[in-house]
């Protein structure tokens, strides 16, 4: 009787799992377009919603298991770090099923309707950990498992490249600035108009979309994580490294959004145009 209670309940939450994420991202169902995409969804979703039966079985709260996504990163990149093949290997498997807990901490905020913004704020925070301990911790391996022992030097070069973005950090100075007072939002304005706005609008769709194309490279979706987490597995096996220049491609890419934060920022509309965005979302 309880064996049947339990899939009954599983099943219900695996259907929970896969009618809210279709909804919410119909293109995992296209296969033929995200292949890897679709199978390690379809791995997500099957193995979230056993993990989130136990998880409201035993009352543990979303914030926790987001808590817990986090930590992956922190642990994970530690292993990843250390100059042992079993450290390495431990710290690939929970990079590749990190996953679980960060597609499990919604759905139980969903079901128990405990959604909140915290909530949102941890899951965006757990994955910029995530991304940070994973890629710190490739530099790290690549040091004590090649003959590339300049990484070393590299690796805070990475660490300084992702903390200095000014874009970002020019928002949370804009909201910090808001918060006391000392910037007031206005109603929103229109600085171009005509042939001006159309130039505008043009050379910033080109610009996004050359932004977009940059972060997709080396980013922490799964896919990325996944295939490097692969060709450790092959250099640790058969002797060869890619690693090494995965790690400098990857320098090469924060190196170009810093300078394209540089360019943005400098801007003398850009602090005005984010706070009219701003304004309109409120209006």
């Amino acid at each position: 009787m309880n064996q049947e209670k339990t899939k009954s309940n599983i099943k219900t939450l695996r259907k929970e799992q896969y009618d809210h994420h279709r909804k919410v991202m119909p293109f995992l169902s296209d296969w033929k377009k995200n292949p890897y995409t679709f199978l390690k969804a379809k791995f997500y979703m099957e193995s979230s919603a056993v993990l989130v039966y136990f998880l409201l079985k035993y009352k543990i709260s979303p914030n926790t298991v987001t808590i817990l996504y986090a930590m992956c990163g922190i642990i994970g990149g530690v292993l990843f770090s250390l100059p042992y093949k079993t450290c390495i290997l431990i710290s690939l498997l929970i990079f590749f099923l990190k996953g679980i807990l960060d597609w499990s901490d919604g759905h139980v905020a969903r079901h128990t309707k405990k959604t909140s913004d915290t909530g949102h704020i941890l899951d965006v925070y757990g994955a910029y950990l995530n991304e940070l301990g994973f890629f710190t911790g490739l530099g790290f391996y690549i040091y004590n498992f090649s003959s590339y022992s300049c990484v070393i030097f590299i690796i805070p070069l990475y660490l300084f490249l992702v903390s200095i973005n000014l874009n970002a950090y020019s928002k949370m100075i804009i909201l910090n600035e808001m918060i006391s007072g000392k910037i007031k939002l206005k109603s929103s304005e229109n600085i171009s108009s005509g042939d001006t706005e159309n130039k505008s609008t043009i050379k910033s769709k080109f610009l996004n979309k050359f932004q977009n194309f940059i972060n997709s490279l080396l980013d922490s979706r799964a896919r990325t994580v996944d295939l490097i987490c692969l060709i450790v597995i092959l250099e640790l096996t058969y002797g060869f490294n890619i690693t090494f220049y995965l790690f400098i491609l990857l320098i090469i890419k924060h190196f170009i959004l810093f300078i394209g934060s540089l360019y943005y920022v400098i801007n003398p509309t850009w602090v005005n145009n984010i706070l009219n965005k701003i304004s309109s979302n409120l209006n």
